[in-house]
């Protein structure tokens, strides 16, 4: 994520999936000062099969597969 978006917002939710043990989260300004961060990253990601589970099944269990439909039902509830 970027910290130079408006808002901040991509590292928000980035670090809040982090939180919950559902995501990695690599900075920018790590990404700059340390150059071997994405690689090492990268390579723990595909190797560790504990670890591939483990953030599977976190993300799934946070996902909301229908939150588009939610959205877009209350929308059009507070526009009527």
């Amino acid at each position: 994520p970027s910290d130079a978006l408006v808002g901040g917002h991509q590292v928000e939710n980035a670090l809040q999936l982090a939180d919950k043990k559902a995501a990695l989260v690599l900075r920018e300004k790590e990404l700059e000062s340390h150059k071997n961060v994405l690689s090492d990253a990268l390579s723990l990601l595909l190797t560790d099969k504990e670890l591939q589970l483990s953030y599977q099944t976190r993300i799934h269990e946070l996902a909301m597969p229908h939150a588009a439909d939610e959205v877009a039902r209350l929308l059009i509830r507070v526009g009527a």
